[in-house]
């Protein structure tokens, strides 16, 4: 009996992995993606979020296709910046909270909802639990958390028929941030190789 090809392969699309094919024992899986939310919502837009939210909210997003449906597993919210951060601050601007937030949030067939809204590093480090720090002498700062819907009981189900997103959106000044950017990973529903 032949080992099942377990060598992953990589496909790629505007920086972002937009799936990867895994063939195991069991047969192919689920196509999976890693996706960069954009001003758009298809990858095609901007994905840094160091912009000024504070007078008009700016919205990134993330929405499958018409005849797809995606399964968010998890978001991860990436903030750079020098020259050092607080748990107080948003990354380390001031040093003091945001006073509106960055709120994550869902269109689930036509209907919007909340789920969180961070206005510190100290909120995304009690949210999303799993944060990392990394700071680097010289250079900038960076945090990295992951926040999973899994944990919760379940992914987001985003379906491309009824126009379903993930969202983020920005609601303060944060331009003098060096990079923002947020992630989303999961699986397409009954698409495999």
């Amino acid at each position: 009996m032949s080992k099942p090809d377990l060598e992953p392969k990589y496909y790629s699309t505007h920086e972002t992995i937009e799936a990867i094919r895994l063939q195991g024992a069991e047969g192919p899986q689920n196509l999976i993606f890693t996706k960069k939310l954009d001003s758009i919502g298809d990858g095609s837009g901007s994905v840094n979020q160091n912009v000024n939210g504070a007078e008009t909210p700016v919205v990134f997003k993330m929405k499958p296709e018409a005849g797809q449906i995606m399964l968010v597993h998890h978001i991860n919210i990436l903030v750079r910046d020098n020259p050092s951060f607080d748990s107080g601050g948003w990354g380390a601007l001031a040093n003091t909270p945001l006073t509106n937030g960055c709120v994550l949030g869902k269109i689930l067939d036509g209907s919007h909802s909340d789920a969180f809204n961070l206005k510190s590093n100290a909120d995304m480090a009690g949210i999303c639990y799993d944060i990392t720090h990394h700071s680097f002498d010289p250079g900038d700062e960076f945090v990295v958390a992951r926040f999973s819907f899994r944990k919760l009981g379940a992914p987001i189900r985003l379906i491309g028929d009824n126009n379903d997103e993930l969202n983020f959106t920005i609601n303060d000044d944060l331009t003098a941030l060096v990079d923002q950017y947020v992630v989303a990973e999961g699986e397409f529903e009954n698409q495999s190789y």
